[in-house]
């Protein structure tokens, strides 16, 4: 399904969730792109840590 290189790697992908949805509402408007903010939300969601 994907690349060779992603299948040998320890790469997780994540789905976005109806909670991730629910999550974004709540957030404050400090950032209004929906990419960033659909991350944000998945990062609160699963404990995650985002690195930029």
């Amino acid at each position: 399904m994907y690349g060779t290189e992603v299948e040998s790697s320890d790469i997780t992908f994540l789905a976005i969730s109806f909670a991730d949805t629910v999550q974004v509402r709540k957030l404050p408007l400090h950032h209004r792109d929906p990419f960033d903010r659909i991350l944000v939300a998945q990062a609160m969601n699963n404990c995650l840590v985002i690195l930029s």
